[in-house]
Formats: C-alpha cells, structure tokens, sequence
C-alpha cells in the first residue's frame, strides 16, 4: 500500500510539473496583455528523443529543462520574452499555421508528415556534430555474427531506439524496406503488443543488447557508437570493436527548427544568424541540448527528411507476427 501511495504521489508531481510547464506561452501572453508589453515568441517543442542514460532524471519531468539556456540567449536577442509550449504532432500544424506558434522544433520525422511542409519555412537545423549537419544509424552486430547483409535479418531478433525515432526507427524501417523486408519479416515481441518491434530506450542499451547477444542486431546513431572506446579493457565493456557495421540509413539532422507562415520575414531573419552563430559566440547554450551547434537547411537535407515514412504511415506498424 505504501509503494502504491509513493507511486501514486511521484506521478501526481510529475504531472503537476509537466502541466505547468506546458503553461509558458499562456502566462506571458496574459502578462503582455496586463502590463502592455510585447507579445512573447512562442516555440513548440514536438521532441521524439528520450533521455540518454546520463541525462539529468528531472529531465523527463520539465522537458524545458535543456532548453532554458537557449530561451534566455534567444529573449536576449530578439528583445521580447521567448515561450516554451508542449505540443502534440497533432496540434502542431494549425497552431503554426494559425501564428498561435511563432516556430517549432520537429525531429526529421516529424517535419516528413506535415501535410504542407512548403508553407513552414526552416530557420536552422541542429547537429550532433561540428560541420556535419546530418548523421546516419548504423545496423550493428556482433563482431563474429554471420549477418552479413541487410536481407540476412529475416526471422532475426532487431532492436530499435525509441518509439518514433527519426534515425533509430523510422530511417531503420526505411533501410529495411528497401532491402525487402517488413516488420514482419523479423523475430518480433511478444510484450508490451503481440507482434512488437523491440524498442530500446537509447543506443548505449542498443549496442549492450547486440553485445550480449540479446539481439542478433540493432540500430543505432552514429555519433553514439564513435563514442565508444575503440577496444575494450574489460571482457563485458562495451567497444566498437566488439560490433560489426552491417549497413547505414538515411543521414538526417538531428532537429529541425521551422517558422509558421506568420512569422514576419524580420523576426525569422534574426533568429537565423543567432542560431547559426551560437557555437561561437554562446557555446554554453549548446551543451545541455547536446549538439554541436546550428546550421543552415539544405535543399538535399530537407529532401531526405521528406523520404521518410510519416509516424502515421501504416508501414511504420508492425501487423501480426503471423504476417497476416
């Protein structure tokens, strides 16, 4: 009885925490209105990411938290209050459409399922690393596995990154499919659904899970298996020689920052050359949001986002592990 109270106590706070974060533009807007002060630029947040296993708990309680540096460093600049608002992908293209959103950041995947993509202008992009805007999954397994292509994965056990994942799910099942092969075709879950694909929280519980051979293979961010140690002191540490790279997915940037059609050309301009200028001028802002810094969209960036299947796309869903 006590756990369940202890329980039932921890998730009323968090969405205490959670709902009263989710208020910023509303306060602002209220106060601008009482005091005659400007509006605040709202951002919508539509993040896809879950913590990495070193993020600060708290994190998943005020998803805000990352942000804030960059919040103040942007209200500095732009000389009005800036807004942090949760968003749902549903809400997300009539709030921008409808300037209640001033911009929004949207994983790759997101920016692939709205319906008229043309109309949100992309401020900037964020990038895991210095000067490369985009980055791949890797398809790994064991050192000695005999997997050798991405066909040899049928009737396979594959663990996926998070639920939704531009990189570690969606590109993963684009890979597949272009290789033959559907979520049906692998060694599917019979927990938490019948006929589940095998999501991971992160990548580092990726590559343990190939490593140990809980999976026969597994996707993960390219950037998360260089941070591996090249070799391994110990017999049960994890090091990139102790995995095999089998295949890449579509390189895709990690984030993507888009306008609503209302933001006035002046305001988008601005936020532009501050975002892209941060990782020299303020590179603190950065750290908690774990990216090397901005950069511009691409037209060739942009069009491999469009490739990918939307969240909706009834490919992206597993069916029944019988096939049928």
């Amino acid at each position: 009885m006590q756990g369940s109270a202890l329980r039932t106590g921890w998730l009323a706070t968090a969405a205490l925490l959670v709902g009263v974060s989710a208020c910023q533009s509303v306060g602002l807007r209220f106060m601008s209105l009482i005091t005659l002060k400007e509006q605040p630029f709202v951002i919508a947040l539509v993040s896809e990411k879950r913590p990495a296993p070193a993020s600060n708990p708290l994190d998943a309680l005020n998803p805000f938290s990352p942000y804030e540096p960059l919040q103040a460093a942007l209200a500095k600049e732009l000389h009005r209050p800036v807004a942090l608002d949760l968003c749902f992908p549903l809400q997300l293209e009539p709030c921008l459409s409808s300037g209640l959103y001033h911009a929004a950041i949207v994983s790759a995947a997101q920016y692939a399922g709205l319906n008229r993509r043309e109309r949100f202008p992309v401020i900037a992009i964020a990038a895991k690393r210095q000067n490369q805007p985009t980055h791949s999954a890797l398809l790994v397994v064991p050192a000695d596995s005999p997997i050798k292509s991405v066909e040899d994965l049928r009737g396979k056990t594959v663990a996926f990154g998070p639920m939704g994942d531009s990189h570690t799910h969606h590109a993963a099942l684009d890979l597949l499919s272009q290789h033959g092969l559907r979520p049906t075709d692998l060694s599917l879950e019979p927990l938490p659904l019948p006929g589940s694909l095998k999501h991971m929280p992160h990548g580092r519980a990726v590559m343990q899970s190939v490593a140990n051979g809980s999976s026969d293979a597994g996707f993960v961010e390219e950037p998360e298996f260089n941070d591996l140690p090249a070799h391994a002191d110990q017999p049960d540490e994890l090091a990139r020689d102790r995995l095999r790279i089998v295949a890449r997915t579509e390189s895709l940037p990690e984030q993507l920052l888009i306008g609503s059609p209302e933001l006035d050309a002046k305001t988008l301009e601005k936020s532009r050359e501050f975002l892209l200028g941060l990782d020299r001028a303020r590179p603190e802002v950065l750290r908690p949001l774990r990216i090397a810094g901005y950069q511009p969209a691409t037209d060739e960036i942009l069009q491999a986002c469009t490739r990918l299947r939307s969240a909706e796309s009834p490919a992206t869903k597993p069916g029944p592990a019988n096939g049928s």
